[in-house]
C-alpha cells in the first residue's frame, strides 16, 4: 500500500510539473533534432544576446560576473545562441547560458510570469548590499584608462555605510526590467546581498555550471586580428556597442537611434572578408558619436602618403607643403585620384570618421593622399589655371591619421621669433621650457607688448606648462566631467559627475603683454585645455578657426580578436566652448586664401598682429 501511494504521489508531481511546463511554454513549438536558424534569425539572436550581455556584464554584481573573461564569453555566448530557430528557443538558451553567472535573474517572454521573484533570495538584514559603480567605465580589457573606474561597492545593511565607493550614491531600485527584443524580457538584479565575502543567490546547480563555463572559456583560443567565423566578428560588435550604449558621455546627443545601429552593424560585419573591412564596419558604427577620439586599430601598420600636406582652402583641397621628392607644388588644387573626384572620395570617407563636421572634413582630406600600400596613383591637379595629370608613388610616413604636430610646424617660425618690435611669436606645438632656448627668450617675453602663441595642432606638455607664466592669480578649473553611472541605458534619475580639478598657480617670470592664441580645425586635446585655462583667467584672444572639439579623456579597450578601440569617456566643461560640438570658437575668424599661399603669407599671424596693435 505504501508503495502504491508513493507511485500515486510521483504521478501527481509529474502531472503538476507537466502542466506548469505546458503553461510556461504555451504556444511554443516543438522541435525536431535537426535544423538551424535562418540568416535573419541569427542576426536577431545575436542582437538579443548582445543586449543581455551588456546588462549582466556591467550591472549585475555577482561574484561570477566579476570573475570571467568577458571577451571570451562574448564569442562563446554568440556560438550558443546563434543557431536558435526562433524566439522561443532563444529564450531558453539565454536562460541556460546566463544562469551560471546570474542565477537570480529572470528571462521570460512577454505575458509569462517569471520563474521566481528576486525577494526569495533575501536571506536577512545582517549583511551587505553589493552593486556596481562606474566612473566612465573600466572593463577588464581596458588598455588605457587614466581617469575611469568600475568596481563593485559594498554597503552595510544595518547602517548604510559604503565601503570604498567611487562616489556617494546607491541604486534606488534593486531590479531593472529590460526588453531584449523578440518579445523577450529580463528582470536583472543590480543589487545583491553578500555574506561572508560571497554574493548570495547561487545554487549548487549554478555553481556546478559556472565551474564548467570557466573550463570552457579557459580552453578557448582567440586568434590575433582574426575575422574567420561570424561569432568572432559579431562578438567585437557586441562588446563595442555595449560600451557606447551604457557609458559614452555623448549618448543622449546621438541624432540616430543607437539601438538601430546594432542590427545594421551585425549585418555589415558578417560580410567582412579581412581585417580592413572589419575595422571599417566598426568605424562606420562609431562615426555617429561625433567623437574625434574614436580609433579602431589592428596593430602598428605603416601609413603611406604623398610627400605633401594638404589643407582645405576656399572649399578646395590644396597642397600646403611639398618636399623636393614630388612633382606636386605648393598651391596645387587636387581634383581627382585615379578617376575619383575629391568630392566623391571625401563624402564616402566621412562615413567612417567620427568627430565634429569640420574635423571629419579635415581628416577625409588627409586620407585622399594616403593609402595602405606602397603604390602609385594618378592625381589630377589644377595649377595656374591648367589641369595636369601627375603620377606619384606613395611613400611610408611615421605620422598617424590623427597626428598633427608635423603638419602644423611646416612653413611656420620655429620656437621663438620677434615678428615686430616687442611682439613675439611662440610655436607652442614644439617647445621645450627646460631648454636654454626658452631661458634665453623669457626676458624678451616679459617685456613684450604682445605675444602670439601658435596652437594650430596639439602642443606638448612643456608648452602646456607655459600657462603658469600667463595667469595672474591662482585658479581651479575642471576640464572634464565624467558620468557617475549606476543604471544601464543612461537612464539614471539623478545624474551626477566626477570632476578632476586642475590647479594653476602663477609662476615667475610673468608674461604680461597682450596674448593672442592661434587656432585651426587641428587644434586639439592639450591645446584646447590650454585655451580653456587661459579663458578662465580672462587671458588672451583667440584668432583662427574653431578647434577640433575633443570630448575629453580617452579610454582604450580590446575586442576578442585583439583589435583596439579608443573613444572618449568624459565631456569638457561647456563654458567658453560650443556646447553642440565642444569646439572652442575664435574671437576673430580667419580662413586661409589661395592668394596668401602663393605669396607665402600666414594670414593667421597677420590677423594676430592686427589684434595686438588695435589693443594698443
Amino acid at each position: 500500500m505504501l508503495n502504491k501511494w508513493k507511485l500515486i504521489g510521483v504521478a501527481v508531481v509529474v502531472a503538476i510539473s507537466f502542466i506548469a511546463w505546458n503553461q510556461s511554454h504555451k504556444e511554443e513549438p516543438t522541435y525536431q533534432a535537426l535544423g538551424e536558424a535562418s540568416s535573419e534569425q541569427q542576426i536577431k539572436n545575436v542582437e538579443t544576446f548582445t543586449k543581455l550581455f551588456g546588462y549582466v556584464r556591467y550591472f549585475h554584481p555577482s561574484d561570477e560576473v566579476d570573475a570571467i573573461n568577458w571577451n571570451k564569453f562574448a564569442v562563446y555566448g554568440i556560438e550558443q545562441v546563434m543557431s536558435a530557430r526562433d524566439r522561443y528557443e532563444l529564450k531558453d538558451r539565454l536562460k541556460e547560458l546566463f544562469y551560471p553567472l546570474a542565477p537570480t535573474m529572470n528571462v521570460y517572454r512577454k505575458g509569462k510570469e517569471p520563474d521566481h521573484t528576486y525577494s526569495e533570495f533575501r536571506l536577512g538584514e545582517d549583511m551587505k548590499k553589493v552593486f556596481w559603480q562606474h566612473k566612465g567605465v573600466e572593463p577588464h580589457e581596458t588598455l588605457h584608462s587614466r581617469y575611469y573606474q568600475s568596481q563593485r561597492v559594498f554597503q552595510y545593511v544595518d547602517n548604510d555605510t559604503l565601503m570604498n565607493p567611487i562616489f556617494d550614491r546607491v541604486p534606488e531600485n534593486e531590479v531593472v526590467q529590460v526588453a531584449l527584443g523578440q518579445g523577450i524580457y529580463a528582470d536583472i538584479p543590480i543589487t545583491l546581498y553578500s555574506e561572508s565575502g560571497e554574493t548570495l543567490g547561487s545554487t549548487e546547480k549554478s555553481e556546478k555550471q559556472f565551474a564548467q563555463l570557466q573550463e570552457n572559456l579557459n580552453n578557448m583560443k582567440l586568434g590575433l586580428y582574426g575575422v574567420q567565423g561570424n561569432k568572432v566578428k559579431w562578438a567585437g560588435v557586441a562588446v563595442t556597442w555595449n560600451v557606447v550604449q551604457h557609458f559614452h558621455p555623448a549618448y543622449n546627443k546621438l541624432e540616430n537611434n543607437w539601438r538601430d545601429t546594432l542590427s545594421a552593424s551585425l549585418k555589415r560585419v558578417k560580410k567582412a572578408q579581412d581585417i580592413k573591412e572589419y575595422t571599417r564596419v566598426l568605424q562606420q558604427m562609431l562615426a555617429p558619436l561625433q567623437d574625434g577620439n574614436v580609433k579602431v586599430q589592428s596593430g602598428s601598420k605603416p601609413i603611406y602618403s604623398l610627400p605633401v600636406h594638404v589643407q582645405w582652402v576656399e572649399g578646395q583641397l590644396v597642397v600646403r607643403t611639398a618636399n623636393d621628392q614630388t612633382q606636386l607644388q605648393v598651391g596645387d588644387v587636387l581634383l581627382s585620384r585615379d578617376g575619383v573626384s575629391v568630392e566623391e572620395f571625401v563624402e564616402k570617407e566621412k562615413k567612417y570618421i567620427s568627430g565634429t563636421p569640420h574635423w571629419k572634413h579635415t581628416i577625409a582630406g588627409d586620407q585622399f593622399i594616403r593609402g595602405t600600400s606602397k603604390s602609385s596613383s594618378t592625381f589630377e591637379v589644377l595649377r595656374d589655371g591648367q589641369k595636369l595629370k601627375i603620377k606619384e608613388p606613395l611613400t611610408q610616413i611615421s605620422d598617424h591619421l590623427l597626428g598633427s604636430r608635423e603638419f602644423e610646424q611646416l612653413n611656420r617660425p620655429k620656437g621663438f621669433k620677434e615678428l615686430e618690435e616687442d611682439i613675439w611669436y611662440i610655436n607652442a606645438v614644439n617647445l621645450d621650457l627646460d631648454h636654454v632656448y626658452f631661458r634665453d627668450h623669457i626676458k624678451h617675453l616679459q617685456q613684450a607688448k604682445g605675444v602670439i602663441i601658435d596652437l594650430r595642432g596639439n602642443l606638448i606638455m612643456d608648452a602646456y606648462l607655459l600657462r603658469d607664466n600667463l595667469v595672474d592669480k591662482p585658479i581651479e578649473i575642471s576640464l572634464m566631467n565624467q558620468l557617475n553611472i549606476l543604471y544601464p541605458d543612461h537612464e539614471d534619475p539623478s545624474i551626477t559627475y566626477s570632476q578632476h580639478p586642475t590647479h594653476v598657480k602663477p609662476r615667475e617670470p610673468r608674461i604680461d603683454g597682450d596674448v593672442v592664441l592661434l587656432t585651426s580645425h587641428r587644434t586639439q586635446s592639450m591645446s584646447e585645455s590650454f585655451i580653456r585655462i587661459l579663458k578662465e583667467s580672462d587671458v588672451g584672444e583667440v584668432v583662427g578657426q574653431s578647434t577640433k572639439g575633443d570630448y575629453g579623456g580617452v579610454m582604450e579597450f580590446q575586442l576578442p580578436n585583439y583589435i583596439t578601440v579608443s573613444l572618449s569617456m568624459s565631456l569638457p566643461q561647456t563654458n567658453q566652448i560650443n556646447s553642440d560640438t565642444y569646439s572652442i570658437q575664435p574671437d576673430y575668424h580667419v580662413e586661409t586664401s589661395l592668394k596668401a599661399i602663393h605669396e607665402g603669407r600666414d594670414e593667421y599671424i597677420e590677423k594676430a598682429l592686427q589684434v595686438i596693435k588695435d589693443e594698443k
